[in-house]
């Protein structure tokens, strides 16, 4: 009974990590896992625990990611929180846009000027 939690979570992980091509994304490519899913998507998952974890662990995962191969870019600190309600807002205001999208502009929100 322990181990239902974690293996329903990484069995949610594994069905939503499909790779899906970045349309009408800024930096077009390839992107992996929950990335690929719209800002729509994120609204209506956002009171559904495990989707809205899978989905926001990998933004956490993403923001890290690139902050730490671009370590000349400074980035305010802040916390999950912070990063999930500005999701959230961005979300409401463009369903539209693919996560990695609204990670992207999370990042220049972040960026210190």
């Amino acid at each position: 009974m322990k181990l239902l939690a974690p293996c329903l979570l990484v069995a949610v992980l594994v069905v939503f990590s499909v790779g899906m091509p970045a349309n009408a994304q800024p930096n077009a490519g390839f992107v992996y896992g929950l990335g690929s899913d719209s800002c729509g998507t994120w609204n209506t998952d956002r009171h559904d625990f495990t989707t809205h974890l899978a989905q926001f662990s990998w933004v956490e995962g993403f923001v890290t990611g690139v902050t730490l191969v671009t370590p000349t870019v400074k980035s305010r600190d802040t916390d999950a929180d912070g990063m999930e309600q500005w999701m959230d807002q961005y979300c409401q205001q463009h369903p539209l846009t693919r996560l990695i999208g609204a990670s992207e502009a999370l990042l220049d929100a972040l960026k210190v000027q």
